[in-house]
């Protein structure tokens, strides 16, 4: 049961649209964003002058992860153009959720995947929530230790391992009946590690992708993107580094020879190898 505004909401009674209009109307919230607006949005790059580099967890689109503030320093989204980036964090705890949502149908399932390791079933627990998104120019960063959450945008070299086959399971998920509803989990919060577990893809993404790749850059804008005037100078590429890939991998054992998951580990602060699959 999830209460917002003094309304109640149930699964099986209430649709994620209904949730997204009432959070949206919350006078607190609108004061809220004005204020995180006037923030100065951080530019995250591993690859900056800073002498330490924290650790970090990036989500991309419909993905999710709950972060321990002892192992992971800063978590967050961006690009969130027509989705909503959400924090959910634990003040007693630390413990830490950010989700990308995209949709208003994987609200509610949503919402209870997010708390399933931020709330720890004391009813003392107090948790900070933070929406972002809808236009917002940049996406949610949040230091972990502190709660703090700043306007930002996150650069190639800090957004995790394995990013062609994530974005490829987004789309594979609109064909997986198993996962409407549902966020993407990724992200192995007790470990520290990155976890893609197998998924498929068919071969109507695959005849997508041949057909896609070489299309105009200004139709492959327009007919994939639901903002094409706000996404980012990189968006045309990185949906053709995903069918290239698509059309190099038709068959998705390729990628998960035995049907094994690929799994990722921390390398000092903002490096990841592959190691043996599970």
């Amino acid at each position: 049961m999830i209460y917002i505004n003094g309304v109640k909401f149930l699964p099986d009674s209430s649709s994620g649209h209904d949730m997204v209009i009432a959070l949206l109307d919350h006078p607190d919230l609108v004061a809220a964003s004005h204020a995180f607006c006037a923030i100065p949005e951080r530019k995250f790059s591993s690859v900056s002058d800073e002498p330490v580099k924290p650790k970090c967890v990036y989500l991309f689109q419909r993905e999710y992860a709950t972060v321990d503030p002892a192992l992971v320093e800063i978590v967050g989204t961006d690009e969130a153009t027509t989705c909503v980036g959400m924090v959910i964090r634990n003040s007693r705890t630390g413990m830490t959720c950010v989700a990308h949502l995209d949709s208003p149908d994987v609200v509610v399932v949503g919402l209870f995947q997010m708390m399933s390791l931020v709330s720890d079933r004391d009813d003392d627990n107090i948790l900070e929530v933070h929406i972002v998104g809808a236009f917002d120019d940049a996406g949610p960063q949040v230091e972990t230790s502190s709660g703090s959450v700043i306007p930002a945008s996150f650069d190639a070299s800090t957004r995790g391992p394995d990013d062609i086959i994530r974005k490829i399971r987004l789309n594979a998920s609109f064909e997986d009946p198993g996962r409407a509803g549902r966020l993407l989990d990724t992200y192995e919060t007790q470990t520290d590690r990155f976890v893609i577990t197998p998924f498929q893809w068919s071969n109507r993404l695959v005849r997508y992708a041949w057909w896609m790749r070489n299309r105009p850059d200004m139709e492959i804008l327009y007919s994939t993107s639901t903002s094409p005037s706000a996404e980012g100078p990189d968006y045309v590429e990185n949906q053709k580094r995903v069918w290239d890939y698509l059309i190099q991998h038709p068959d998705w054992k390729q990628v998960f020879p035995s049907k094994l998951a690929r799994v990722f580990e921390r390398i000092g602060s903002t490096s990841w190898v592959m190691i043996s699959e599970t």
